[in-house]
């Protein structure tokens, strides 16, 4: 999806102007990793894909879901990883 730019006035604010420009390709706006089911579509534009109305809006909702499905993934990977290595650990000592 295309963007506005921004340009400055004279009074040296900043506005949106009627100029569109495509900011990245869909390829690299939706690649996350291999894993196809980790991309997350959000409908949007450059702009508006990163600034939510409310909580409820259903792009920050699936994007706070799946932050929250990679902490959870994170930590029991970390905790698999810590049993993993402390039953190395107990198999030296024996």
């Amino acid at each position: 999806m295309d963007t506005p730019t921004v340009e400055e006035t004279s009074e040296g604010n900043l506005k949106r102007s009627s100029t569109v420009l495509r900011m990245v390709n869909r390829d690299s706006a939706t690649k996350c990793s291999d894993n196809a089911t980790s991309h997350v579509p959000i409908d949007g534009n450059h702009s508006t894909m990163v600034k939510f109305n409310s909580r409820f809006s259903p792009g920050y909702v699936c994007i706070i879901e799946r932050l929250n499905q990679s902490l959870n993934d994170t930590a029991r990977a970390r905790e698999h990883k810590l049993v993993k290595e402390q039953e190395v650990i107990e198999q030296r000592h024996n």
